[in-house]
Protein backbone atom coordinates (compact mmCIF):
# COMPACT_ATOMS: atom_id res chain seq x y z
CA UNK A 1 0.00 0.00 0.00
CA UNK A 2 3.06 2.15 0.88
CA UNK A 3 5.00 3.54 -1.78
CA UNK A 4 8.60 2.08 -1.50
CA UNK A 5 11.00 4.52 0.09
CA UNK A 6 12.14 7.03 -3.00
CA UNK A 7 15.59 7.55 -2.67
CA UNK A 8 16.09 3.79 -3.95
CA UNK A 9 15.43 5.64 -7.54
CA UNK A 10 18.63 8.10 -6.48
CA UNK A 11 20.86 5.99 -5.11
CA UNK A 12 20.28 2.78 -6.35
CA UNK A 13 20.58 0.48 -3.18
CA UNK A 14 18.29 -2.60 -2.97
CA UNK A 15 15.97 -2.44 0.32
CA UNK A 16 16.17 -6.01 0.40
CA UNK A 17 17.62 -8.32 3.49
CA UNK A 18 21.43 -7.61 3.88
CA UNK A 19 24.19 -10.38 2.67
CA UNK A 20 26.06 -11.70 6.11
CA UNK A 21 29.21 -10.10 7.42
CA UNK A 22 31.85 -9.55 4.70
CA UNK A 23 29.82 -10.06 2.33
CA UNK A 24 29.24 -8.05 -1.07
CA UNK A 25 25.56 -6.66 -1.52
CA UNK A 26 24.45 -6.65 -4.87
CA UNK A 27 22.94 -3.25 -5.93
CA UNK A 28 19.71 -3.26 -8.46
CA UNK A 29 21.04 -1.34 -12.29
CA UNK A 30 18.94 1.33 -12.95
CA UNK A 31 16.38 0.89 -16.14
CA UNK A 32 18.36 3.06 -18.57
CA UNK A 33 21.87 1.58 -17.04
CA UNK A 34 24.22 0.60 -20.34
CA UNK A 35 25.61 -3.08 -20.22
CA UNK A 36 28.84 -0.99 -20.41
CA UNK A 37 31.20 -0.79 -16.76
CA UNK A 38 31.54 3.03 -16.47
CA UNK A 39 34.37 4.89 -16.01
CA UNK A 40 35.83 4.78 -12.34
CA UNK A 41 35.42 8.41 -10.33
CA UNK A 42 38.43 9.55 -9.14
CA UNK A 43 38.24 10.54 -5.37
CA UNK A 44 39.48 14.53 -4.77
CA UNK A 45 42.28 14.22 -2.02
CA UNK A 46 40.53 16.86 0.13
CA UNK A 47 36.51 17.91 0.47
CA UNK A 48 36.85 21.69 -0.02
CA UNK A 49 33.80 22.72 -1.30
CA UNK A 50 30.22 21.72 -2.49
CA UNK A 51 31.71 19.95 -5.66
CA UNK A 52 34.22 18.17 -4.53
CA UNK A 53 31.34 16.62 -2.37
CA UNK A 54 29.29 15.77 -5.10
CA UNK A 55 32.15 14.21 -6.97
CA UNK A 56 32.77 11.98 -4.17
CA UNK A 57 29.26 11.40 -3.71
CA UNK A 58 29.05 10.10 -7.17
CA UNK A 59 32.29 8.02 -6.83
CA UNK A 60 30.65 6.09 -3.99
CA UNK A 61 27.50 5.48 -5.84
CA UNK A 62 29.28 4.22 -8.74
CA UNK A 63 30.91 1.92 -6.25
CA UNK A 64 27.58 0.67 -4.55
CA UNK A 65 26.30 0.31 -8.22
CA UNK A 66 28.98 -1.82 -9.09
CA UNK A 67 29.31 -4.15 -5.84
CA UNK A 68 32.41 -2.80 -4.88
CA UNK A 69 31.93 -2.07 -1.38
CA UNK A 70 31.68 -4.76 1.11
CA UNK A 71 29.04 -5.09 3.37
CA UNK A 72 28.16 -6.11 7.15
CA UNK A 73 24.46 -5.56 8.52
CA UNK A 74 22.46 -5.58 12.00
CA UNK A 75 18.64 -4.85 12.48
CA UNK A 76 17.04 -3.67 15.46
CA UNK A 77 13.69 -3.65 17.23
CA UNK A 78 12.79 -1.34 20.05
CA UNK A 79 9.59 -2.50 21.49
CA UNK A 80 7.68 -3.11 18.11
CA UNK A 81 7.80 0.79 17.95
CA UNK A 82 10.42 1.28 15.82
CA UNK A 83 12.36 -0.85 14.35
CA UNK A 84 14.89 -1.01 11.16
CA UNK A 85 18.35 -2.01 9.63
CA UNK A 86 21.31 -1.08 9.12
CA UNK A 87 24.46 -2.02 6.73
CA UNK A 88 27.74 -0.49 6.42
CA UNK A 89 29.50 -0.25 3.11
CA UNK A 90 33.33 -0.78 3.14
CA UNK A 91 36.62 -0.92 1.08
CA UNK A 92 39.71 -1.88 2.23
CA UNK A 93 40.63 1.77 3.21
CA UNK A 94 37.56 1.86 5.71
CA UNK A 95 34.27 3.41 6.20
CA UNK A 96 32.39 4.62 3.09
CA UNK A 97 28.32 4.48 3.37
CA UNK A 98 26.17 3.83 5.83
CA UNK A 99 22.63 2.87 5.04
CA UNK A 100 19.64 3.37 8.23
CA UNK A 101 16.28 1.72 7.01
CA UNK A 102 13.83 2.07 9.52
CA UNK A 103 9.99 2.64 10.44
CA UNK A 104 7.91 3.70 13.62
CA UNK A 105 4.45 1.69 14.26
CA UNK A 106 2.81 1.20 10.69
CA UNK A 107 2.59 4.89 8.88
CA UNK A 108 6.17 6.26 8.78
CA UNK A 109 9.28 4.82 7.53
CA UNK A 110 12.10 6.53 6.40
CA UNK A 111 15.91 6.33 5.08
CA UNK A 112 19.38 7.68 5.87
CA UNK A 113 22.28 7.62 3.87
CA UNK A 114 25.43 8.87 5.62
CA UNK A 115 28.70 9.35 3.13
CA UNK A 116 31.91 9.52 4.49
CA UNK A 117 35.39 10.34 4.65
CA UNK A 118 37.72 9.17 6.97
CA UNK A 119 34.68 8.34 8.99
CA UNK A 120 33.41 12.09 8.90
CA UNK A 121 29.74 12.17 7.54
CA UNK A 122 30.11 14.72 4.14
CA UNK A 123 26.91 14.11 2.93
CA UNK A 124 23.91 12.83 4.33
CA UNK A 125 20.53 12.18 2.35
CA UNK A 126 17.33 10.91 4.23
CA UNK A 127 13.69 10.62 2.90
CA UNK A 128 10.95 10.27 5.10
CA UNK A 129 7.85 8.79 4.18
CA UNK A 130 4.00 9.16 5.75
CA UNK A 131 1.35 7.50 4.18
CA UNK A 132 -2.23 7.64 5.23
CA UNK A 133 -5.90 6.93 3.99
CA UNK A 134 -7.57 9.04 1.36
CA UNK A 135 -10.28 7.88 0.02
CA UNK A 136 -11.75 4.38 -1.99
CA UNK A 137 -13.33 1.75 -0.62
CA UNK A 138 -13.06 -0.94 2.28
CA UNK A 139 -12.38 -3.30 -0.50
CA UNK A 140 -9.99 -0.85 -2.79
CA UNK A 141 -8.82 1.97 -0.10
CA UNK A 142 -6.70 4.91 -1.14
CA UNK A 143 -3.42 5.86 0.12
CA UNK A 144 -1.26 8.87 -0.09
CA UNK A 145 2.28 9.12 0.64
CA UNK A 146 3.29 12.47 1.67
CA UNK A 147 7.61 12.27 1.37
CA UNK A 148 9.91 15.09 2.71
CA UNK A 149 13.65 14.76 1.19
CA UNK A 150 16.54 16.33 3.04
CA UNK A 151 20.02 16.89 1.71
CA UNK A 152 22.64 17.99 3.83
CA UNK A 153 25.98 18.93 2.47
CA UNK A 154 29.08 19.61 5.52
CA UNK A 155 32.65 20.15 5.10
CA UNK A 156 34.78 19.37 8.34
CA UNK A 157 31.27 18.02 9.90
CA UNK A 158 29.67 21.44 9.46
CA UNK A 159 26.34 22.02 7.03
CA UNK A 160 27.46 24.70 4.60
CA UNK A 161 24.41 23.80 2.42
CA UNK A 162 20.85 21.90 3.20
CA UNK A 163 18.08 21.59 0.93
CA UNK A 164 14.32 20.10 1.41
CA UNK A 165 12.17 18.81 -1.31
CA UNK A 166 8.31 17.82 -0.32
CA UNK A 167 5.88 16.29 -2.43
CA UNK A 168 3.08 13.67 -2.43
CA UNK A 169 2.02 9.97 -4.70
CA UNK A 170 -1.54 9.14 -4.55
CA UNK A 171 -2.36 5.50 -5.17
CA UNK A 172 -4.67 6.14 -8.01
CA UNK A 173 -2.94 8.58 -9.62
CA UNK A 174 -2.64 7.50 -13.26
CA UNK A 175 0.87 9.39 -13.67
CA UNK A 176 2.07 9.91 -10.17
CA UNK A 177 4.69 12.89 -9.84
CA UNK A 178 8.53 12.80 -10.92
CA UNK A 179 10.48 13.44 -7.73
CA UNK A 180 13.52 14.72 -10.51
CA UNK A 181 11.06 17.29 -11.72
CA UNK A 182 10.55 18.85 -8.12
CA UNK A 183 12.84 21.79 -6.85
CA UNK A 184 14.75 21.21 -3.87
CA UNK A 185 14.47 24.59 -1.58
CA UNK A 186 17.37 25.85 0.86
CA UNK A 187 16.20 24.91 4.81
CA UNK A 188 17.88 25.43 7.69
CA UNK A 189 20.30 22.72 8.59
CA UNK A 190 19.06 22.92 12.37
CA UNK A 191 18.09 19.30 11.59
CA UNK A 192 21.33 17.97 10.71
CA UNK A 193 21.85 17.59 14.70
CA UNK A 194 19.52 14.53 15.08
CA UNK A 195 20.95 13.32 12.33
CA UNK A 196 24.71 13.14 13.54
CA UNK A 197 23.69 11.84 17.08
CA UNK A 198 22.54 9.12 14.95
CA UNK A 199 25.10 8.48 13.49
CA UNK A 200 27.18 7.98 16.15
CA UNK A 201 24.86 5.71 17.39
CA UNK A 202 24.92 3.61 14.84
CA UNK A 203 28.73 4.12 14.25
CA UNK A 204 29.08 2.18 17.86
CA UNK A 205 27.03 -1.24 16.30
CA UNK A 206 29.87 -1.45 13.52
CA UNK A 207 31.07 -4.86 14.64
CA UNK A 208 27.07 -5.82 15.29
CA UNK A 209 25.58 -8.63 13.26
CA UNK A 210 22.62 -9.89 14.72
CA UNK A 211 19.24 -8.01 16.17
CA UNK A 212 19.23 -6.03 18.85
CA UNK A 213 16.37 -4.32 20.48
CA UNK A 214 16.92 -0.64 20.80
CA UNK A 215 19.82 1.99 19.19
Amino acid sequence: MRVLLLFCSVLLISSCKENPKNQKTPIPQSQDAGSETPEPISSPQTLTNIEDIKKEYSRLTQLLKTKDLDSTSFTYNCNGEKSGTVVFFSDTTGLKVIRHAHNEYSHFEAADLYYLRDEVPFFVFSTNTTWSFSGGTADAPQTTDNVVENRFYLLNGEPVDCLRKQYSIKSDEANPVNPNTITNQKTDCKAIEDYLETYKLLLKHRETTSEITCL
